[in-house]
């Protein structure tokens, strides 16, 4: 059985395309090197699901820059994997 690729799907980035303005915050950038091919998109649901809360105090916490800043693909708002798994090693080390 042969598996699907979606590449075609993506958009070429262009030189003239903008960065995105949405950034984790930075200890999660350095804590966690995670390797590109291992780094998963999750969904809303899923986040929720793994992190435990409500969705206003997920989006509150990002408001506030205490959770990882959720990427954009086209309409669809996803999160990285590895960022949120970072998020919560860090989470429970502040507790220790």
């Amino acid at each position: 059985m042969s598996q699907h690729s979606y590449v075609h799907l993506l958009k070429p980035l262009s030189s003239q395309s903008k960065p995105s303005k949405l950034k984790p915050p930075q200890e999660i950038l350095s804590t966690s090197e995670p390797h590109p091919s291992t780094d998963r998109f999750m969904r809303i649901a899923v986040v929720l699901d793994r992190v435990g809360v409500s969705s206003s105090t997920l989006y509150s916490w990002m408001a506030e820059g205490l959770f990882p800043q959720q990427i954009k693909i086209g309409r669809t708002s996803v999160w990285s994997e590895n960022e949120i798994y970072a998020w919560m090693d860090q989470q429970k080390e502040a507790n220790l």
